[in-house]
C-alpha cells in the first residue's frame, strides 16, 4: 500500500513538472497580444519561415523531421522580430 502511494505521488509530480514547464515556455501572453497588428505579424512570420508550404494539403507534415524544425526555428526568431518591432512602435 506505501509503495502504491509513493508512486502515485511520484507520478503526479512528473506531470505537474511537464505542466509547468509547458506553461513556462510560451513566449508571448495569447491575451495581450491579439491585436490586427500582432495577428499580421504573427502570420507574415508563418508564411516567411515556410511552414505555411509544409502544411499545405491533406495531410499533417513530419514535425519531428529536421526540414520542419528549421522552418519552425526561423518561425520563431521571426515572430519575436516583428513582435519586438511592433513593442518598440508603442
Amino acid at each position: 500500500m506505501k509503495r502504491l502511494a509513493l508512486s502515485t505521488l511520484a507520478a503526479t509530480l512528473l506531470f505537474s513538472a511537464f505542466a509547468v514547464t509547458a506553461q513556462a515556455s510560451t513566449p508571448v501572453d495569447a491575451a495581450q497580444n491579439t491585436s490586427r497588428a500582432y495577428i499580421d505579424a504573427d502570420l507574415d512570420a508563418y508564411v516567411k519561415s515556410g511552414l505555411s508550404a509544409l502544411n499545405r494539403g491533406d495531410g499533417s507534415p513530419f514535425v519531428f523531421g529536421t526540414e520542419y524544425q528549421r522552418r519552425q526555428a526561423l518561425y520563431r526568431e521571426l515572430r519575436a522580430e516583428n513582435f519586438a518591432r511592433l513593442q518598440q512602435q508603442q
